[in-house]
């Protein structure tokens, strides 16, 4: 064989090979591409625990998920579009917070909603009755002190500001802590313990009727001493209402700051705009 044909044959070789080794990598792409689609197929779009965490709690919330009803991680993966470990990891986390209990034999059953709204005011006889009977308040302490920074958010004539501090209970399970803060000396009226709006207590208490509240809400990490509080560890998260309470004049004259465990409690708001206002 002459070193031209060597040459040759070594040139048909190689390309026979490069050939095969084209083939067998369009095979593996094809396996593999193949793989991804019957991944797709039997694996939802978001794989977040959290996503479904938030969604299926929204819909024990909202009663879409009712009380003693059952979740199945079947029906969740279909309806959230999320994955079965991702929806699994979720109902782990809401039976963590109480909301759902997984029992064997039985599945993942809602056992009770997170509570929405409790009362912000000083008497747990305020609101709807199913609700009064179940809402209470332990008082930690009250104490009078210099109005300091306080006189920066609410009006305080006297110098000093009365604060009350309670423990909100349902059920009589701690849900959350509020400081209330006013000035010493504005009580008018002991306001009485029957249900009433705030728009009432706030006149019985300073002898002008409510103009408007400001409103703020915040999720905080639970310190070292609200944790002892709330029954909670250093760290969880918690939320954070604060409310500025002002007469028909615009004078700031009460702050409420409120806890809450956010475990345990959700706040919703409701917001009219202009349009609809002038409707109704």
């Amino acid at each position: 064989m002459t070193n031209q044909e060597t040459r040759d044959d070594a040139v048909v070789f190689e390309l026979l090979k490069n050939r095969w080794r084209s083939e067998e990598l369009g095979r593996e792409a094809a396996f593999r591409a193949a793989q991804r689609g019957r991944a797709a197929e039997e694996i939802p779009v978001s794989k977040s625990s959290q996503r479904a965490y938030g969604l299926i709690r929204a819909g024990i919330r909202l009663g879409i998920y009712p009380v003693d009803s059952r979740l199945h991680e079947s029906s969740l993966v279909h309806e959230l579009t999320i994955s079965r470990t991702a929806v699994r990891q979720a109902l782990n986390l809401l039976a963590d917070e109480g909301l759902v209990a997984r029992r064997q034999r039985v599945g993942t059953v809602v056992i009770r909603r997170p509570l929405e709204n409790p009362s912000d005011w000083t008497s747990e006889s305020s609101g709807p009755a199913d609700r009064r009977e179940r809402l209470g308040r332990e008082r930690i302490f009250e104490e009078l002190v210099p109005a300091g920074a306080i006189s920066d958010l609410i009006m305080v004539p006297s110098g000093i500001v009365k604060v009350a501090c309670d423990r909100i209970l349902w059920d009589g399970t701690v849900i959350g802590v509020r400081a209330v803060y006013k000035d010493a000396d504005a009580t008018h009226a002991s306001v009485p313990r029957t249900a009433m709006d705030v728009g009432t207590a706030f006149a019985f208490t300073f002898d002008v009727a409510l103009g408007h509240i400001e409103s703020q809400l915040e999720t905080l990490a639970c310190d070292e001493r609200l944790a002892k509080l709330l029954g909670m560890n250093e760290g969880a998260p918690i939320l954070y209402r604060e409310l500025l309470l002002h007469d028909v004049d615009g004078r700031p004259l009460m702050l409420s700051c409120t806890h809450y465990r956010g475990d345990r409690v959700a706040v919703s708001t409701e917001r009219m705009f202009p349009e609809h206002q002038a409707a109704s």
